[in-house]
């Protein structure tokens, strides 16, 4: 009546079988990842010195434009 004793369905999570095409496509796929990692962390690198330069540039520009004020 109040569902005491009853028998209770149990989900039952069934794990993929993992066939050697799947294991594959998963290598690939891990493989365009680390491709690209690596790609996007090389052009982190890239932009981080160019910021650097332009500070660098913008500093000696910012100092030209003072000393011909001063003058």
């Amino acid at each position: 009546m109040f569902g005491f004793g009853k028998k209770k369905d149990e989900n039952v999570i069934e794990e993929p079988e993992f066939s050697a095409d799947n294991k594959k496509t998963i290598e690939e796929s891990l493989a365009a990842f680390s491709f690209i990692s690596k790609a996007v962390i090389e052009k982190k690198d890239s932009l981080a010195d160019e910021e650097a330069n332009t500070i660098k540039e913008l500093d000696k520009v910012k100092k030209s434009y003072t000393q011909a004020i001063e003058k």
